[in-house]
């Protein structure tokens, strides 16, 4: 009854303050999430402090209710880090949390309806709940997951089942404008894998990224200077030239090829639903759209870099890379890692193993080109 009366309160008299408003981080969305984190804690605290159950768990792990016991925390850590997608604690659900519990009665019940940057900040600590339909599909995505049955109700129609009656979209850019001949909705789509890349990994994603780096560094380079296109040469420049190309490098190809090829062609891994045979295609189509896009990118745009971009040795380099964020991507879903691959490859590459001269090869006289 704690949590129905603040709730109450809150969208009856907006918390005290005689409004209710939504913004970043006050919505019905993330209301909803913040009592599914307050339930999180308390079933928490009930565990921490019967000592007996445990006990009793630890004696007989074979037996039912210790079985289901597990699985539900399971549920219960898959989704707190659904909650926390950057490792923290919104600090007012963490406050409101302690209030509802009891641990801090003379606390308050923190509202942040105020349109601040404080506001603005506090909402992007749990962004992933932000949106109500990307927060209903990775909540139902996680229950599916752990065994559980959803249940869909359509309250378009009631009564009967007519599969020619579609719900109408509250707006069209959520859901009107659709991929033709599907109900596939373009922007939500975009928008939630968009959302989904932005996560930070934790520990052991990013291991698996240093990994990965490293086996295709080491194929890479071996391939390379066995077919003579990678060589030993530095660029020799001030140090602050390199850093700006450092950062443009960060920017462009890194990032914004990874965006492109990567996190909006494929689906988001792991909680989309999609079989992963399908989700396998996917990614080997958005692959051959990377490598063929180099060719076409020297033909049309780039063109002192054709010799290069048009080049075997060059494209199957390309496709190593490609391969290595596709997998990172699928074991991380973090924008961020198959960035950080990509920018150290291209970087090592045009610094230190000729690719500078390489794409100025068209620029250069005939000698110096036979040499290289």
């Amino acid at each position: 009854m704690t949590e129905l009366s603040l709730v109450s309160a809150r969208y009856r008299i907006g918390d005290g303050s005689g409004s209710a408003l939504i913004s970043a981080a006050t919505s019905c969305v993330q209301d909803s999430n913040q009592a599914l984190y307050n339930t999180l804690r308390r079933f928490q605290q009930s565990v921490e402090n019967s000592a007996s159950a445990i006990a009793w768990m630890r004696a007989n792990p074979n037996a039912p209710d210790t079985k289901r016991f597990q699985r539900l925390l399971r549920l219960s850590r898959d989704l707190y880090n659904e909650l926390t997608p950057l490792g923290v604690v919104r600090w007012d659900w963490n406050n409101n949390a302690n209030v509802v519990l009891g641990t801090q009665p003379t606390g308050e019940f923190v509202s942040l309806s105020q349109l601040t940057i404080r506001n603005i900040l506090t909402g992007l600590l749990t962004w992933r709940t932000a949106l109500p339909r990307q927060g209903h599909d990775e909540i139902a995505i996680l229950y599916l997951k752990n065994g559980a049955s959803l249940w869909f109700l359509r309250s378009n129609q009631l009564g009967g089942a007519d599969p020619s009656i579609y719900p109408i979209a509250p707006t069209l850019a959520m859901g009107a404008y659709t991929l033709p001949f599907t109900n596939v909705p373009v922007f939500s789509v975009i928008l939630t894998r968009i959302f989904g890349s932005f996560r930070i990994p934790y520990l052991v994603g990013w291991l698996w990224t240093w990994l990965g780096m490293a086996i295709f560094g080491a194929i890479a380079v071996g391939l390379g200077i066995r077919s003579g296109f990678l060589y030993w040469r530095p660029w020799q420049a001030a140090w602050h030239r390199k850093l700006l190309l450092a950062l443009k490098l960060l920017f462009f190809p890194a990032l914004v090829e990874e965006f492109v090829f990567r996190v909006l062609l494929i689906p988001e891994p792991g909680r989309t639903g999609i079989a992963e045979s399908t989700w396998w295609v996917m990614a080997l189509i958005s692959l051959v759209l990377f490598i063929i896009y180099h060719p076409i990118n020297a033909r049309f745009f780039y063109q002192r870099a054709k010799l290069t971009f048009f080049s075997p040795d060059f494209l199957t380099l390309c496709t190593l890379l490609g391969l290595t964020c596709t997998i990172i991507y699928r074991v991380t879903g973090s924008l961020w890692t198959i960035t950080l691959i990509h920018w150290v490859t291209v970087l090592v590459w045009l610094l230190f193993l000729g690719g500078l001269q390489r794409l100025n090869l068209e620029q250069t006289t005939p000698a110096s080109r036979a040499v290289s």
